[in-house]
C-alpha cells in the first residue's frame, strides 16, 4: 500500500486536514483527531459576546477571562509537563473523511478534511482553546505540539445546547483532599501530605479522599483540614519559598502536631483502640477543621513571637474542654444548633479560647469578635 503522510496541516486549497479516527456515537459518525496547537487560534475565534444575545440563544457559556489566564499560566509554567484534556467541537460544514484503505480497520483511520472557512463551535473546552491561543504566542515550541479534538458534524443550536448539558451533567470535581494528595507541583500540598504521613496523630488516621468524614469512617482527620491548619495557619508568613525550605517546614510542622497530640488524650486513645474514631468525632470538636486551624493559628503566633518557648506555651491548652456538650464555651464560637461552623470568625473565636488559656493578649479585631460573642450570650 502506498505510504501516506498523516501530519495535520492546512492544504493548498485552504482546507484543514487532520489525521483522525472515525467512530460512531448515537448512530452518527464522529471523528477524533490530534490537532496541532498552532491551528487552535485559526480554527476557534471568539468575538466579543453580544449584549443583546440571550443565554438561551447561545450554545456555550460566556468566556471567563480569569479562567483563561489561569490555564494559560499553567501551560506556560509547565511547558515540560502540562497536560490538557480533549476538546469537543461541532463543524457546521460538509466534511470529507479519506480512509487509509478498504479493510474495516483501515476504513476507520484516515484524514479528516473540512474548509478553513467552516464554523467550528466548541461544545466543551472553550477556555482551553482560548488559553492555548495565548500560550502559543508566548512559547514557539508549543506550535508543533497537539491536543485531541473530537469532531461532530452539523448539529443545530438545540443539539449543541443539549450536548453541552450532557457533557457537564455528570462532571464530578475531585475533592480538595484528593486534589492535595495528587498535586506534586504545589509546595504546600507536598508539605501537607508529608506531615500527614509523619505526624504521630495523623499517620493512618487521615482520609485522603474525602473532605467530610462519614459517621462510620475509621479516620480522625481529612487531608484538606491538615492542609489548611498547617499551610494556611501554622506556617503563615513563615520564610518558606521553595524546595530548599520544604523539609524544614515538614519537620517543624510534625514537631508541632506531635506536641498537640501529647496533650489531647482522645487522639492517642483511638490509636490504642480505646475509643473509635467515630466516637471522638461525635463527642469532641478538636478533630474538626475549625479547631485544627485555630490551633495552627495560635501555634503560628508562638513560633513567630516566642520561637524558643513555643512548646512550653502551647502545652498550656491541655486543660481545654473540647467536648461538643460544652455549649457554654463553644456555642456561637463554632457550634450553631450543634452544627460545626468554619468561617474565619469562628476560627478566631476558637483561637481566642486558646490564647486566653496561654495568656496571650488578644488584638483589637480578636477582642471585638470576643465582645460580640459575649453580647450574643446575653440575648
Amino acid at each position: 500500500m502506498e505510504s501516506r503522510s498523516l501530519e495535520g496541516t492546512m492544504n493548498v486549497s485552504g482546507n484543514y486536514e487532520f489525521p483522525a479516527v472515525k467512530g460512531i456515537q448515537a448512530g452518527r459518525e464522529c471523528y477524533t483527531a490530534m490537532v496541532p496547537l498552532k491551528s487552535i487560534p485559526q480554527m476557534f475565534r471568539y468575538p466579543p459576546p453580544s449584549k443583546n444575545l440571550k443565554a438561551r440563544d447561545r450554545a456555550q457559556r460566556t468566556i471567563t477571562q480569569s479562567r483563561v489566564r489561569t490555564i494559560d499560566w499553567y501551560i506556560r509554567g509547565n511547558l515540560d509537563s502540562y497536560i490538557l484534556p480533549s476538546i469537543t467541537v461541532v463543524i457546521n460544514s460538509d466534511i470529507e473523511f479519506d480512509p487509509l484503505g478498504h479493510s474495516a480497520r483501515q476504513n476507520a483511520l484516515g484524514l479528516l478534511k473540512f474548509p478553513a472557512s467552516a464554523k467550528v463551535n466548541v461544545v466543551d473546552g472553550q477556555h482551553r482553546c482560548a488559553a492555548i491561543s495565548d500560550a502559543v504566542g508566548f512559547a514557539d515550541e508549543l506550535s508543533e505540539e497537539s491536543i485531541a479534538v473530537m469532531f461532530f458534524v452539523n448539529r443545530d443550536l438545540k443539539a449543541l445546547q443539549q450536548m453541552f448539558a450532557d457533557l457537564n451533567r455528570h462532571a464530578a470535581k475531585p475533592t480538595r483532599s484528593i486534589g492535595i494528595l495528587f498535586d506534586q507541583r504545589d509546595l504546600f500540598s507536598r508539605i501537607a501530605v508529608a506531615v500527614a504521613d509523619r505526624a504521630i496523630a495523623f499517620n493512618g488516621f487521615v482520609d485522603e479522599e474525602k473532605n467530610t468524614l462519614t459517621r462510620t469512617s475509621g479516620k480522625l482527620f481529612a487531608l484538606s483540614a491538615i492542609y489548611d491548619a498547617t499551610t494556611k495557619y501554622l506556617l503563615k508568613s513563615m520564610p518558606i519559598r521553595g524546595e530548599d525550605d520544604e523539609e524544614f517546614a515538614v519537620q517543624l510542622s510534625v514537631e508541632f502536631w506531635n506536641t498537640i497530640d501529647s496533650i489531647i488524650p482522645q487522639w492517642r486513645s483511638v490509636r490504642e483502640n480505646l475509643l473509635s474514631a467515630g466516637e471522638v468525632r461525635d463527642d469532641y470538636i478538636h478533630t474538626q477543621s475549625v479547631s485544627m486551624c485555630a490551633i495552627g493559628s495560635v501555634g503560628n503566633y508562638l513560633l513567630r513571637h516566642h520561637p524558643k518557648e513555643w512548646k512550653n506555651n502551647i502545652v498550656k491548652i491541655k486543660g481545654v474542654n473540647w467536648s461538643r456538650t460544652n455549649y457554654e464555651l463553644w456555642n456561637g464560637r463554632c457550634l450553631e444548633h450543634n452544627q460545626i461552623k468554619k468561617a474565619n470568625a469562628n476560627i478566631v473565636l476558637v483561637s481566642n479560647v486558646l490564647k486566653k488559656r496561654i495568656g496571650i493578649k488578644l488584638n483589637s479585631s480578636e477582642k471585638a469578635l470576643e465582645d460580640d460573642w459575649e453580647r450574643s450570650k446575653q440575648k
